[in-house]
Order: C-alpha cells, then structure tokens, then sequence
C-alpha cells in the first residue's frame, strides 16, 4: 500500500482530497502547520503531524516511509520559494517517488495573453505577486523533476464545491448590489470543482513519468459568467434582469481611479512615510487625524475593491470585473493526454452542490432566510 504525505491538509482541498485518498485504500499522513484547523480532518482517522516547511527536520519527521507527497500549503508569500526548497531537498533525500505540487493560473498574470490557452502561454504575474512567487515555484518543481525528482505541478483556477469562495464573493456581491456582468458575461468563467483536482492529484500518483511541466486542471466545459450569474441570482430569489451589464470599454473608464486608490493604499501602509507624518499636521490636527485614519481602516478591510460608478450610484465590485477580464479559457487537453484526466464534475453541477450547503446552511426557505437576503 503506497503512503502518501499531504501537506496543507486541513484546508479546503486537504479535507476533500484526505477523504477521497482514505476511501482509496492509500496510507495517508495529514501535515499540517498548526494544529487551528485540525478538527475538520480527525474523523478520518488519519495520523496527523505538526510540519513547519521552515524547518527540514519536521518535514522530515513528516515524510518518514513516505512514497508520494502532494503540497496543498499556502504559506505567505515571501516564504513560500524557501518553504519549496526544503520540501525538494527533504524529498530528495527521502527518495520520495513524486512530490506532486498544486500551483495556479495567477502565473499567468491578471490579464493574461490569449496564448496562455495553453500551459506553454507567456506568464504575465505582477512582480512579487501572489501570482510571481507560484511561478517562481514552477521553476524550482521544473528543476527538480529534471535532476531526479519526479514532480509535476497541476494549475488549477478558482477552486469550488460546498464551500468554494468564489460562489460565496459573487452570491454576496449581488446581494448588496455591487456585482456587474461585463460583455454580458459572455466571457469566459475558469472553475474546477474541488473533487476534480483531487481526482487529478490521484492520476498524478499513478503517472508512469512526468515532465515536471504545467497541468491545467478545470471543469473543462464552457461555463460563463453569465452561467455563474444566473445560478447565483436563482439562490437570491433573482434572475440575469436585476444584475447590472456593462462594457469592457466602461468599466475600463470607471477603473481608471483605481490606480490612484492604489498609490493612496501604499502610502496609507508604509510605515516609514507614518513614521514621517507623525509630527504633521495631517496627525496633530484632530479633524484631519481622524480623516486619515477612517481612508486608512477602509483599505485595510479591503474595501478598495469596489469601486463607485457615477453613472449607477453604486459600489462595483472591481475584484470580480477584473476576473471576468482575464478573458481565457485554460484548456485542459495536456491534462487528458498526459493525465487521462476526464472531469467528474461540470461546474453548473458543482454549484448546485455548493447551493445545497449554502442553503441549508443559512436556512433557505426557513424563517430565518430573510435574515440573509
């Protein structure tokens, strides 16, 4: 029986996957960071180990007889290259058999080329990104796979199921009016429902060789956001008429301030420039104190997401536009030629599995539903 180590099991893909490996007869070790979270994986009954990526003696404490690992781990962003680097060297020395890493379609930036169709496309992350630092990880899987490690990186996009965040951001983004459908939401939506990648995460066990290359993994059908929308109105009592469409070319006049809210955001933030503006006037006068400190506690909950249109005087919520504007639908041919990935979920059924939750959850056509819409 092959003994597979994951770690970053106790988040939204660990569980799913630690479920589906348990009813596939593997040996499993659940690693996990901190013991927070670790509720959500006790009823399997799997070992669980305490691993700092940091430290290579407890990632090798974790893999100890291991055969495969597959890392689900976040991590922050400016760890996440060291934290890879030591999971490589430990598995090396372990003679771990593949080190299956889950990376992202963000390498290929916010707006990526229409060529990143493919997994061969040009990646367009932002320096120091979220996006930067998972390409730079691709690197490093790369690397190992072609000095003796087997490795492969699976790239999925939004992830979904019953408790997907994307659903749960665009449900609320219309319930408090702020969701809009750019080109009529004809563009493309790129999802994979959370027991597709971990359907793909098993294939990658079973892989004969892998090129240490990127896999995309998604729903691999044509789900728009249009068809998002739709679904997540129907959840409110709503339909496609009560959500607001626009043009590419308006939202890009309306976003024009965003760039301006950025620099406002990264001046706000610096602590050398606070440290500068703590003898000011900006800080001794109290109207102007307390001016700056409700701009600052606005952006620091993240508020600068939205944006306010003249035109609907209404926030929009500029995080879902922007993803509506990646405008590429990542194939996932290569996953069925190397993998023999077929999707088990498309992903109007992985809504419909994440509305069950979310209504039962919040008591949909109780009396208590109001409460929520």
């Amino acid at each position: 029986m092959a003994k597979i180590c994951v770690f970053g099991a106790s988040g939204f893909v660990g569980r799913a996957l630690i479920e589906r490996l348990n009813r596939s007869n593997y040996e499993v070790i659940s690693a996990i960071h901190s013991p927070g979270n670790a509720w959500s994986i006790l009823r399997f009954e799997t070992p669980i180990v305490i691993a700092d990526l940091l430290n290579k003696a407890s990632i090798g404490n974790a893999l100890r007889g291991c055969d495969y690992v597959v890392n689900l781990s976040l991590g922050r962003s400016e760890e996440m290259l060291k934290q890879l680097k030591n999971l490589i060297e430990v598995c090396k020395e372990n003679q771990i058999k593949r080190l299956i890493h889950i990376s992202s379609i963000t390498v290929y930036g916010d707006f990526p080329h229409p060529d990143s169709k493919y997994e061969t496309g040009p990646c367009k992350a932002k320096r120091k990104s979220y996006g930067w630092y998972k390409m730079k990880q691709d690197d490093l899987i790369k690397e190992a796979n072609d000095t003796g490690l087997s490795s492969i990186s699976l790239c999925p996009p939004h992830i979904t199921g019953a408790y997907g965040r994307i659903f749960h951001q665009v449900i609320d983004s219309i319930k408090e009016g702020s969701f809009v459908l750019l080109e009529d939401g004809a563009l493309p939506c790129n999802i994979v429902d959370v027991n597709n990648i971990c359907h793909a995460i098993e294939l990658s066990i079973i892989l004969e060789q892998s090129d240490g290359c990127r896999v995309f993994i998604t729903n691999g059908d044509d789900y728009t956001w249009r068809d998002l929308a739709e679904q997540a109105a129907k959840v409110l009592g709503k339909s496609l008429k009560d959500i607001p469409v626009v043009s590419k070319e308006e939202f890009l006049k309306i976003s024009d301030r965003v760039s301006l809210a950025s620099l406002v955001k990264k001046a706000l933030m610096n602590e050398d420039l606070k440290k500068e503006l703590a003898n000011t006037i900006l800080v001794k006068n109290r109207v102007l104190n307390k001016i700056s400190k409700k701009i600052y506690a606005r952006f620091k909950r993240g508020r600068s997401n939205y944006l306010w249109s003249p035109a609907s005087s209404k926030s929009i919520n500029y995080s879902l536009c922007k993803q509506q504007l990646r405008g590429v639908r990542h194939e996932i041919i290569r996953a069925r030629d190397i993998l023999n990935y077929t999707p088990l979920i498309n992903s109007k059924q992985s809504f419909a599995i994440f509305e069950n939750y979310y209504t039962t959850l919040f008591g949909y056509n109780t009396e208590y539903w109001d409460l929520v819409v």
